[in-house]
């Protein structure tokens, strides 16, 4: 996956263009939250003449992602800016797409501001609180919004690691059949990134799988995976599609074969 990718699919779906603020640094950009202006994503490319190719590299405001020893290598740490909120890409031919993807749309809707419900024909009412209904806001840690971000110095990539080259993206890959329908999301969405204690994995995915419960799809996948004891969360957006794809098979009475991983997960659902 290059880098072009995400600034196509953030064009597309949200209308975020990229934002050039540092006109000697070209190879540098930002991404901004199209309600709140904030930034979302930190864009770098640099050449590399000592490898003679082009770094492409971002840092995603996508909350708190635990990195481990079993982390992509594409994926890791933020590059420039600071805080656990923060996550480091890097594109190369192994970056899986529709895991990067995610990642954005979950920036984006942590970034979202706390909504609001205006109660009509509310006879008198005592207290703001009456008035007004506001959720809860949600805490983005140390995020202090666009103005606290640094201006990269023009040492910025080469302390960064070298890609190692990439693959073209197409417009192939935005076809309808591979936009992702509303109910992954709102699945996706019931994740809980703050459950942190024992068993976190199991309670996401009764959560996940109740809401599922119904869920079809057609679009199938031949690709291959091998996951230890699998649930929505560890599968990109293409093999959610593929898993849901076969299950709707399977519900109607058509067998195909599939890797034995989503095999076990169609068990952890019964």
């Amino acid at each position: 996956m290059l880098l072009e990718g995400l600034t196509v699919y953030a064009l597309n779906k949200y209308g975020i263009r990229e934002d050039y603020k540092w006109t000697q640094f070209p190879g540098f950009s930002v991404l901004c939250h199209p309600k709140t202006g904030k930034w979302v994503a930190l864009l770098m490319r640099q050449w590399d003449p000592d490898t003679g190719e082009m770094q492409e590299v971002c840092d995603l405001k996508s909350g708190h992602v635990v990195l481990s020893e079993r982390s992509p290598e594409w994926l890791s740490g933020p590059f420039r800016m600071k805080g656990t909120s923060w996550i480091g890409v890097r594109f190369t031919d192994e970056t899986d797409r529709g895991v990067v993807l995610r990642l954005f749309d979950q920036a984006i809707r942590l970034g979202n501001p706390p909504a609001k419900a205006i109660v009509l024909e509310n006879p008198a009412p005592q207290t703001a609180k009456e008035r007004v209904f506001q959720d809860v806001p949600l805490d983005f840690g140390d995020w202090k919004g666009s103005n606290s971000a640094p201006v990269p110095g023009p040492d910025a990539a080469s302390r960064q690691t070298p890609a190692r080259g990439g693959t073209g993206i197409t417009d192939s890959f935005f076809r309808a059949t591979d936009a992702l329908p509303q109910q992954y999301i709102d699945m996706m969405d019931l994740y809980d990134y703050n459950d942190r204690k024992s068993g976190h994995a199991a309670r996401n995915f009764v959560r996940q799988g109740r809401f599922m419960e119904n869920a079809t799809d057609h679009l199938p996948w031949n690709g291959w995976i091998r996951q230890r004891f699998p649930t929505y969360h560890d599968l990109n957006v293409r093999q959610l599609r593929g898993y849901f794809t076969w299950r709707t098979e399977i519900r109607n009475g058509i067998f195909r074969d599939t890797n034995s991983s989503l095999a076990y997960l169609y068990l952890y659902e019964l």
